[in-house]
């Protein structure tokens, strides 16, 4: 989307506005001017298109906008948010029933709403914690990385939750005594976002990520293949990490990739929506390349 002089003067007017209230009155640091996302695509206010293989593209673990979650968010909105701690809600113990399927017999899940509540809580439980904020729920082709059935605690990040803050602790019965909850713990809001999460990780889609996965994984190869300055990349089904031999080039480099229309972590990780398409895969591939050869 390209606009006249005039309509580009005055959309960088308004966003020089906002970043300098952001400056003025948030906290942290602040750079793409998001206007609007869907599936594996942020756009900027001017209708610019980037594809979000970075925190976005983690997060919304199904894509940006996902329609079962916006509806079912929608629909529960209808009724009530929030009523309190200890009454009980419906999708809380749905989410509850769901996530069971996955792990093992006598777990009990606690949703809370952000992964340091979810470490709290582990922290205060004995026994083998299985960490799988990063690599859980289809990330790695499978619906955890390594098998739950050797832990006692399970970790499980904000992927889980469509964008909404989100973290759950999943535990053997027993660790629970004791166990003090965080405010909010299960708001049905996030459960209603994971239960739909959950349900739409299917074998057909954990099939796709291995696809996609190994799509990512071979372009990446050929990459470091052609330029020396990449180190060979890691990593499994659609978490896979590139590394340049200068760690201090990461941030410039992921810079560049920005400005070429791909996100990426600041570790250059690369996380894109389960749903990405091979095609995606491959533009981002290809930006990359772009990025490579103006580096040399």
């Amino acid at each position: 989307m390209t606009l006249d002089p005039e309509a580009q003067r005055l959309l960088d007017k308004f966003i020089d506005q906002r970043r300098t209230s952001a400056q003025e009155h948030l906290a942290g640091v602040y750079g793409f001017p998001v206007g609007r996302a869907e599936g594996c695509w942020v756009f900027d206010e001017a209708g610019r298109g980037v594809l979000d293989f970075g925190i976005g593209g983690q997060t919304h673990l199904l894509g940006h906008r996902n329609e079962q979650v916006r509806y079912a968010l929608h629909e529960h909105g209808h009724h009530y948010l929030y009523t309190g701690e200890d009454h009980l809600a419906a999708f809380p113990v749905k989410y509850a029933e769901t996530l069971a399927g996955h792990l093992p017999a006598h777990f009990r899940v606690a949703v809370v709403p952000s992964v340091a509540d979810a470490r709290a809580i582990a922290d205060a439980m004995p026994g083998t914690v299985l960490d799988q904020t990063r690599t859980g729920l289809g990330r790695t082709g499978r619906m955890w990385s390594q098998d739950p059935t050797a832990a006692d605690v399970v970790l499980i990040g904000p992927s889980g939750g469509g964008g909404l803050p989100f973290a759950a602790v999943a535990a053997h019965k027993r660790l629970w005594d004791g166990i003090t909850l965080p405010p909010m713990t299960n708001h049905p809001l996030l459960c209603v976002a994971g239960l739909v999460v959950l349900k739409q990780i299917t074998d057909d889609l954990l099939d796709h990520v291995e696809r996609m996965g190994a799509v990512l994984a071979e372009g990446l190869a050929e990459l470091t293949q052609q330029f020396s300055f990449l180190r060979p990349p890691n990593g499994v089904g659609l978490l896979q990490f590139l590394k340049t031999s200068d760690t201090e080039q990461a941030s410039e480099f992921r810079e560049q990739c920005l400005a070429r229309g791909l996100i990426l972590h600041p570790d250059l990780a690369l996380t894109p929506p389960l749903t990405v398409t091979e095609q995606e895969v491959r533009q981002a591939i290809d930006i990359l390349a772009d990025v490579c050869l103006d580096w040399r």
